[in-house]
């Protein structure tokens, strides 16, 4: 039976990965970054008090290059959900003539000067490229209550792709939570890109998920099966096409 790297959706994974990386990167204005202005940039960055995206953009690349372990959780707590404000009838009145919320031309504004990722792509690629130092604090939020903050957790340590970032995820694969194990099936595109695992030891991983007791784990290794092919993986696939979660058997039909 035959297995190889499905090229093309590798090639494509990749740079995907190498745009959530650079573009951000290369948006940002270059300046200093001063250890002692830690707690400034991190407020800025969670609460933005100016009017200027590049300011904030600027805040978001020092807590980057600084890369204290100690922002990782307010970084992701930017990702939990927000009390909605209500909003008064004068606003309202205001929002009809402008045409458009203050607050969200200026979300619009900012997003636009990180290269237009969303927040939990920008969160993601934060904390990727803060490096080794943070996999500990960012691998601790795998098992955070709010599903955003799991996932970036996640996709930050598959889009780093560091030894230390795919062990923190291969730990975790066999977790007695099946949506931690979820949050790991969910990055068998990553860890393939990563050439962290030799081919056989990757496919393993995500046989071993794609037949796992939940529809949810199956579901999320079976559209990561995407990075493979051969026979092997065909074998596979037309064993969860019978599965009896209809999503599941639905992604093993597209591979």
């Amino acid at each position: 039976l035959s297995l190889h790297h499905e090229a093309r959706q590798v090639r494509d994974r990749r740079a995907r990965n190498l745009a959530l990386v650079v573009v951000p990167d290369q948006m940002a204005r270059k300046g200093a970054c001063h250890p002692a202005r830690l707690d400034a940039y991190l407020e800025e960055f969670a609460e933005p008090t100016t009017d200027s995206a590049r300011e904030w953009a600027a805040a978001a690349q020092c807590l980057v290059t600084l890369g204290s372990p100690r922002v990782v959780g307010p970084i992701l707590d930017t990702l939990r959900p927000k009390p909605e404000t209500p909003v008064a009838e004068g606003d309202q009145e205001l929002r009809v003539q402008v045409g458009a919320d203050p607050r969200r031309v200026a979300e619009s504004l900012r997003r636009a000067a990180t290269g237009g990722l969303s927040q939990g792509d920008l969160v993601q690629s934060m904390l990727a490229r803060m490096g080794p130092s943070v996999v500990g604090d960012v691998a601790r939020r795998l098992d955070d209550p709010v599903p955003a903050v799991r996932q970036a957790a996640a996709g930050a340590l598959g889009l780093g792709g560091s030894t230390h970032a795919i062990r923190a995820l291969l730990d975790r694969a066999g977790d007695s939570d099946p949506r931690v194990r979820a949050l790991v099936a969910g990055q068998v595109g990553n860890i393939v890109c990563s050439t962290q695992l030799e081919l056989e030891e990757a496919f393993t991983l995500a046989e071993g998920l794609a037949l796992d007791p939940e529809p949810e784990v199956r579901l999320a290794a079976t559209r990561g099966l995407v990075c493979f092919a051969g026979s092997r993986v065909r074998e596979l696939a037309g064993r969860l096409e019978q599965d009896p979660d209809p999503r599941v058997a639905e992604a093993a039909r597209a591979l």
